[in-house]
């Protein structure tokens, strides 16, 4: 009976997940990964208590024990898992399996879905395997049981976020080169994963009287929440990588940036809450632009036409297609979601800058530090994202071009912030050998907050800025323009046919 009910139980799962859970297990590459973590863990851990034993040093056992097979739990869900699900999306290419995927009836965030889940089936064997010996640790001296289930929700969160980002970063290119290059900074990433998630599991276990503090809680709950939207994003990325090229891949990926403004505003008002310093609300806003700023320089830089197949999916409703406008696919309507995602936060963060306290003396009056800070961020914004959108729209129609406009903004960012420094070596300008210049968005900005010599200085730098940010939003408005002309007329269209027939009961 119960081997017809696994077999029952397969069918109805994703298939995707069921080949790939069975390739995995049937293959090297877990085998060895698995036997070697668990080799590792029973060495290290057997080393552990004998040091302790012969040393006498029971009292910290539980902490060193935690710590060393932590670690290795650690690589194996945060790197090793990551890495097998590289290995798995690069094979959907090398195979020439994608486009049989993509004739059958599986949708792409099936597909994904299927990948991620069978990468986490793995993590899962990984954690019942080490999670006894974790868990164990607290009868030990010196181990908090809710610092154990703290650590242990954090990674366990973070593998799947890790390994959807391996899915999405393996989707954006079918090229064997560009996945080798895309291959190495995955694994910079997952080292640098890797470790910091260790360091914070092991500083947790040493002092887990600091999850009692407010500060402490507020960090866990955005901690948590960033692994969480991360996984999201990179989901609509690879979603969006899969789908066909006259599907809607645009929607998805600007529906997950609103959530992320959404989510970096409640954040900023439990920080509030919880009496964190202004710096948090302005972190916690430039960290969610930030994790938006790849997917609004496509949006931005999207072909201006509607597809046909997007074109059937606008709203009959007008009001209801006014407000899908920014959500759909358009560089011009990408505009118009980065100057909504600007009004969201700045207004969401407005009732926090007037009652928070001063950090130095404001520059316009009032406690406005923390708007005035994200008041640079968002014009900066602007400037790099609206002048090279708008000028690609004149002078690029290509796919290729669009790809170099997207690489473009980016190097302008860098090379803003280091020209600048260059001159100043060459010249003598000491402010700008420092990194005390205008192309260095951050350095404007902590100059806003802290006030003195170098507010004043900011502001004569602001007041080019501002003026430039002005002109990169006011030559997008023609493209935003035809942007929501558009989708009224294509929802005009669906108005004027008439709705399909659905059968009635016979």
């Amino acid at each position: 009976m119960s081997a017809a009910f696994a077999e029952r139980l397969g069918d109805r799962l994703n298939p995707i997940l069921v080949k790939e859970v069975r390739q995995a297990l049937r293959g090297r590459y877990f085998r060895n990964a698995f036997w070697f973590t668990l080799v590792a863990a029973t060495l290290i851990g057997c080393a552990i208590l004998m040091n302790a034993l012969s040393a006498d040093r029971v009292g910290g056992l539980g902490v060193a024990f935690f710590a060393a097979i932590f670690a290795v739990l650690a690589v194996a869900v945060h790197a090793f898992v990551p890495f097998w699900a590289f290995i798995s999306t690069g094979g959907e290419w090398d195979e020439n399996t994608y486009d049989l995927l993509v004739i059958s009836n599986l949708r792409p965030r099936q597909l994904v879905l299927g990948k991620m889940l069978a990468a986490f089936v793995q993590a899962m064997l990984f954690y019942s395997a080490f999670g006894p010996f974790l868990v164990s640790t607290f009868l030990m001296p010196g181990v908090d049981l809710l610092s154990i289930v703290v650590v242990l929700a954090g990674s366990t969160l973070l593998s799947p976020a890790l390994a959807l980002f391996a899915i999405a970063l393996s989707s954006l290119s079918r090229s064997r080169p560009m996945r080798i290059v895309l291959m190495a900074a995955l694994a910079v990433t997952l080292v640098y994963a890797t470790a910091a998630s260790i360091f914070l599991g092991i500083g947790v276990i040493r002092s887990p009287e600091v999850l009692r503090l407010p500060e402490a809680l507020a960090t866990t709950i955005v901690l948590l929440a960033s692994f969480v939207l991360v996984g999201l994003l990179a989901l609509a990325v690879a979603t969006a990588r899969f789908a066909h090229e006259e599907e809607n891949r645009s929607s998805g990926l600007r529906a997950i940036v609103l959530v992320i403004a959404l989510s970096a505003l409640a954040c900023s008002w439990s920080a509030r809450r919880m009496g964190a310093p202004v710096e948090v609300y302005l972190f916690l806003t430039i960290a969610g632009l930030v994790l938006s700023s790849v997917p609004l320089i496509f949006f931005a830089t999207e072909a201006e036409a509607l597809g046909r197949r997007v074109r059937k999916h606008v709203p009959r409703d007008p009001v209801l297609a006014l407000l899908a406008t920014p959500f759909l696919p358009g560089g011009g309507r990408g505009m118009v979601l980065f100057l909504g995602y600007a009004a969201l936060t700045l207004g969401g963060m407005l009732p926090l800058a007037r009652g928070a306290p001063s950090i130095g003396p404001s520059l316009i009056g009032g406690d406005t530090d923390v708007l005035q800070g994200a008041g640079v961020v968002f014009a900066y914004a602007a400037t790099y994202l609206g002048l090279p959108a708008v000028l690609a729209t004149k002078l690029v129609g290509s796919a290729r071009g669009r790809a170099l406009v997207r690489i473009t903004i980016p190097t302008l960012l860098v090379v803003g912030m280091f020209l600048p420094a260059l001159v100043g070596m060459f010249f003598g300008v000491g402010d700008w050998m420092q990194f005390r210049h205008p192309g260095n968005p951050g350095w404007m900005m902590l100059a806003v907050l802290e006030g003195g010599r170098e507010a004043r200085a900011a502001w004569r730098y602001l007041m080019v800025l501002y003026p430039l940010a002005a002109v990169s939003v006011i030559s997008n408005v023609p493209r935003m323009l035809r942007g929501f002309r558009e989708v009224q007329a294509a929802s005009a269209e669906r108005r004027a046919r008439p709705a399909p027939a659905r059968d009635g009961p016979v």
